[in-house]
């Protein structure tokens, strides 16, 4: 064991005694002169070793290692501040260092818990009971429990998740503060102080994927759902069966119906009924100019082939039982009446204006009914 030093004045002439020194030294243990072991009492440069309580109530530098108690027994240790009842205890009969009082832990530097690969639970209190942040080391993720994360669009800006976290409670994030998903920030979820914003990462060529059934539910006097095109060359929604064809009557394209009966549906096989049986068109006179009588249509409607046949898929799929149709052949329609008759360049794909064609039809009929009615005249 070292030795503990005091500096010792002694006066002129005065004679040094055996007694002297005993009770200088009893009076460094019993704490009568200075306060206590100090800085004034202490060799700081050496190493101690004290048996029993000791207070230290100055400053006291120490160059060498200080260890208290030994491996597997332990001592309690205080460090006291300025604010009564605040200090820094290490409980040796709970192996844990707890802040006491009110005292506050202020890092100047990185605080790390743990090593790579191996962590502890880190726990995050505030004043509210029940209400704390938890690193969660066995599942890695980062939880906030019993409250929300209020995100303030100045001072924070927008929020990157890049590992799993555990939410409990509802999360407030202010207008225009967005969340953005994926590890190149390849999509934002936001509301910009009027609407709702999915924003993938490139816009128009973007694609946000629901996998799964996506329901709106409008309680309002408003749209349920609008699709708002831009762009002068985009196209509106498109409904696909991308992984197989049902082609039937039992599974839908659209389907519409309100409280108490089904109006109207698309099936997967292109055919489309109504309740109603209601096809319409806009008619309004005060839209129009040019009107005058209609073109005879005799010659056309006789010229056209109706033909009896069957789609090429409708055969694979169901063999002799596929549906035999009446209709028109596009191409035969070309050299008759090209107005008839749409091309996608796209796909490579005719088409035929049903609907032209039945008023061509209706007006020929008109005519036929002319030359009835003559006839039975003469």
């Amino acid at each position: 064991m070292a030795n503990i030093a005091r500096l010792k004045t002694w006066n002129l002439n005065e004679t040094l005694t055996s007694a002297d020194l005993n009770a200088e030294f009893d009076n460094i243990l019993s704490g009568t002169n200075n306060g206590s072991l100090d800085s004034d009492n202490i060799d700081q440069t050496d190493t101690y070793t004290w048996s029993g309580n000791h207070t230290f109530n100055s400053l006291v530098t120490h160059g060498a290692n200080l260890t208290v108690g030994v491996d597997d027994t332990g001592h309690d240790v205080q460090f006291f501040g300025a604010t009564a009842g605040a200090h820094l205890l290490w409980d040796e009969s709970a192996d844990t260092l707890k802040m006491v009082g009110g005292a506050k832990i202020n890092a100047q530097g990185t605080v790390t818990v743990g090593v790579d690969d191996t962590g502890y639970d880190v726990k995050f209190f505030g004043a509210t009971t029940g209400k704390y942040m938890l690193w969660d080391e066995s599942a890695d993720t980062l939880a906030v429990v019993g409250t929300a994360i209020t995100l303030n669009g100045t001072a924070v800006g927008d929020a990157s998740v890049g590992t799993a976290n555990t939410w409990t409670a509802d999360q407030t994030f202010n207008d225009n503060v967005k969340l953005i998903l994926g590890t190149d920030g390849d999509g934002a979820l936001y509301h910009d102080g009027t609407n709702m914003v999915i924003n993938p990462k490139v816009v128009g060529s973007g694609v946000v994927s629901i996998l799964g059934k996506f329901q709106t539910t409008q309680t309002a006097a408003d749209v349920a759902g609008l699709f708002s095109l831009g762009a002068a060359t985009a196209s509106g929604p498109q409904v696909i069966y991308s992984a197989h064809s049902p082609n039937n009557t039992s599974q839908f394209f659209h389907y519409c119906a309100d409280a108490t009966e089904t109006k109207a549906f698309i099936y997967s096989d292109g055919s489309f009924q109504s309740r109603p049986n209601s096809y319409g068109a806009i008619s309004d006179q005060r839209q129009k100019q040019d009107i005058m009588d209609a073109n005879s249509q005799w010659d056309d409607i006789k010229a056209i082939p109706f033909r009896k046949f069957k789609w090429i898929t409708d055969v694979e799929a169901n063999g002799d039982n596929a549906r035999v149709q009446l209709g028109a052949i596009a191409q035969e329609l070309l050299p008759i009446c090209p107005g008839l008759v749409d091309h996608n360049p796209e796909i490579d794909e005719y088409s035929v204006k049903y609907s032209v064609l039945y008023l061509k039809g209706m007006v020929a009929l008109q005519e036929a009914l002319l030359r009835i009615e003559a006839l039975e005249a003469a």
